[in-house]
């Protein structure tokens, strides 16, 4: 009977450590989406703050900038796989918004993962602990 509560225990023990590296491994995916969300939320505000025609100072990041001069409407942006290509303002608006909606998306699919792993962890957590009494 003892070898039984043992082996029970180092079991819920094995659990405890795979749901953890699960949660650390969804915490960094968590980070990761949450830092793209910004990047987008910046890049719209930018597009949507700069002027069609005028001089700007452009982050090019590590605190650095360069002046550049923008011209009309068009702005550049990345489509995926390194293809970048010439769209007007309102167009990589929507580009930038259908992308932070995926991004949303898959938080919300990661957050209910990481509370899932969680309840687990609750529930053998308790089962060792009533082991060990």
């Amino acid at each position: 009977m003892e070898q039984d509560k043992q082996r029970e225990a180092q079991s819920l023990y094995m659990e405890l450590q795979m749901l953890e590296a699960q949660s650390q491994e969804g915490q960094r995916q968590l980070n990761a989406l949450k830092g793209a969300r910004e990047e987008i939320d910046s890049a719209t505000a930018a597009i949507e703050g700069t002027a069609a025609s005028g001089k700007k100072m452009f982050p090019v990041g590590a605190g650095a900038y360069l002046p550049a001069t923008t011209q009309g409407d068009k702005v550049l942006i990345e489509l995926g796989a390194g293809v970048v290509a010439e769209k007007t303002r309102e167009e990589a608006k929507k580009i930038l918004a259908n992308r932070a909606a995926r991004i949303d998306e898959a938080l919300k699919k990661i957050g209910d993962e990481l509370n899932r792993i969680s309840s687990k962890a609750e529930a053998a957590a308790g089962k060792l602990e009533k082991l060990r009494q």
